[in-house]
């Protein structure tokens, strides 16, 4: 007779049993009923987890599909009267929807250097041309055909021969004219490709220049040691006074934040994260500006925290710079790590003050 409490397919690899059956025997009917038990109780876990991100995406999708609207018909549309209320920083902060991120970013991030799309069009076409001598650091144009295949490699928007491969290479060259002094620096090209996945090439223009401009990138762009260690100085303030198991267990086993946070800001978080997650860390770097870019940050940290404390120095690079699939790092998962982060505007101010070489100059307007 077959036992009631095993599946007939685990049965039949057990020898027959006696009557009554020796107690080997028993013990092994009783191990085949317990890892069959683990295993369906695997599998309702599993198939809850997954109904919980199919939820969690759904209403996700809703919200975004019912906040388009009132962006569209409302808040763009008058601007500057509704974009620094309190509503409208909140729904900012949750994330804005794809489909009008543009417009919403490149408001945000507004045109203090005033270019027009003559300008746009003179410098573009002297990239473009190659005419007149070369100036500063207009050699470096020639590195950006090499960095292209390298941008946004999951994405096939950017493979060579793609339109919008054309278009990058178009904005990152008028730039490196708009600005020989500073020409092209590795990791602006995924800087130009989040904003072109967005706007037209004029838009993105505009907003890259300007981005640049300001202090934060400008100070990792020109590559100077001494105002790179002064950023990640701040941060591993940051750091100390907001994760401070995480800062001494880094200190302990010798992980420097050079060696992870350089990337993560000067792309912006483009390059280490998936598309929605970084998309999502620009949400709210243009609404509240410098402060996301080091909160994100720790969030992350936050998010591997459990990882991390238990990790060597290997274990620890390895999670920095791999990061969790994109059903697992959600938008929604970074933004619940973040809320855990007490870093409140008042402190990040202090430690600017601490820091008195990191300046606090975003150009952007929405105040926390």
């Amino acid at each position: 007779m077959s036992d009631p409490g095993i599946s007939p397919a685990l049965l039949h690899i057990l020898p027959p049993v006696s009557q009554p059956a020796d107690r080997e025997q028993e013990r092994s009917i009783d191990e085949l009923r317990r890892l069959q038990k683990a295993n369906e109780k695997r599998e309702r876990e599993a198939e809850k987890k997954l109904r919980e991100k199919e939820e969690a995406r759904a209403a996700r999708e809703a919200r975004l599909l019912q906040t388009a609207a009132e962006w569209k018909t409302v808040i763009l549309p008058q601007w500057e009267a509704r974009h620094a209320r309190s509503k409208v920083q909140a729904m900012w902060r949750q994330g804005l929807p794809p489909c009008i991120r543009g417009a919403v970013w490149s408001r945000a991030i507004g045109n203090r250097l005033q270019i027009n799309s003559d300008l746009f069009r003179i410098f573009s076409q002297h990239a473009r041309e190659r005419s007149g001598p070369v100036l500063g650091q207009e050699a470096t144009q020639n590195l950006i055909p090499l960095d292209l295949p390298r941008t946004l490699t999951d994405l096939a928007f950017f493979r060579r021969g793609s339109p919008l491969a054309d278009q990058l290479q178009d904005i990152l060259q008028t730039y490196v004219r708009y600005r020989p002094d500073l020409g092209y620096v590795q990791g602006m090209s995924y800087i130009g490709a989040m904003l072109l996945l967005y706007m037209d090439s004029f838009e993105a223009f505009v907003a890259l220049a300007n981005l640049l401009t300001n202090h934060w990138f400008y100070c990792f762009f020109m590559m100077k040691a001494a105002d790179v260690r002064h950023h990640c100085d701040l941060f591993d303030a940051a750091l100390a006074a907001c994760l401070p198991a995480i800062g001494q267990h880094f200190k302990e086993i010798g992980v420097d934040s050079a060696t992870y946070i350089i990337d993560w800001m000067m792309t912006l978080y483009v390059h280490p994260l998936h598309l929605e997650c970084a998309a999502f860390v620009w949400d709210n770097y243009t609404c509240d500006g410098e402060i996301v870019a080091v909160k994100a940050a720790l969030g992350l940290l936050k998010f591997l925290e459990a990882g991390l404390l238990q990790g060597d120095f290997e274990e620890c690079m390895n999670l920095l710079h791999h990061f969790p699939p994109p059903d697992v790092l959600t938008p929604e998962a970074l933004r619940a790590a973040m809320q855990q982060v007490p870093l409140t505007p008042k402190k990040y101010r202090a430690l600017l003050q601490q820091h008195d070489s990191c300046q606090s100059d975003t150009y952007f307007h929405v105040e926390i």
